[in-house]
């Protein structure tokens, strides 16, 4: 049998979304795709905010997650994947570009939508300050779980900027070879072409 749950590594972005995606698909736990939020920043007009929002919608390059600030424009969330925090939140607790862990729990809003996901990290020094400090506000679901909230992230489409919502997470399942490249991992599967 393939081992489907092994750390993938390929040498294509496309190769490692359609990884991802198949892993996604194959997820028997809890499942969201959460979808980002973006809105146009500035006094102009609703017309003009329409035509930059649908100028920025239509343009490849913003469905890269490179040109949108490190966040993803759909997430899927599947509880008991691995995940890579995609955007710097704090670097100092290790909150960064690259660490991984694995999603434990997805904790609903009101309207039954994600608004706050507990993940584990591999390294536990990675969102220790982050814990500490829910650990002082509200009990945490487990001690070694880190809570994950969406980020605010601005960039420029035209000559306008956009504000995007999401949360700084990347399925992890698979990565290119480059991002591979670091990590300390026990085993590896590489399509090498």
């Amino acid at each position: 049998s393939y081992p489907l749950e092994k750390p993938h590594a390929y040498a294509t972005n496309p190769e490692v979304n359609s990884f991802n995606t198949r892993v996604y698909d194959r997820a028997l736990t809890e499942k969201y795709e959460v979808k980002a939020v973006d809105v146009v920043i500035g006094d102009l007009s609703k017309s003009m905010k329409d035509k930059i929002m649908q100028h920025f919608k239509s343009t490849d390059k913003f469905k890269n997650r490179n040109h949108t600030g490190q966040l993803e424009t759909v997430l899927q969330l599947a509880v008991g994947l691995d995940y890579d925090v995609s955007s710097n939140e704090n670097q100092d607790d290790g909150l960064v570009n690259g660490a991984t862990c694995k999603l434990k729990k997805i904790d609903c809003d009101a309207k039954g939508k994600p608004g706050l996901l507990w993940v584990q990290f591999y390294d536990k020094d990675v969102g220790r300050m982050k814990r500490n400090s829910y650990r002082s506000k509200t009990s945490l679901p487990n001690p070694e779980w880190t809570p994950i909230n969406p980020l605010t992230r601005v960039f420029k489409c035209q000559s306008q900027y956009i504000s995007r919502i999401q949360f700084p997470l990347c399925i992890a399942s698979a990565r290119t070879i480059d991002k591979t490249q670091g990590k300390t991992l026990n085993e590896l599967v590489i399509k090498m072409g």
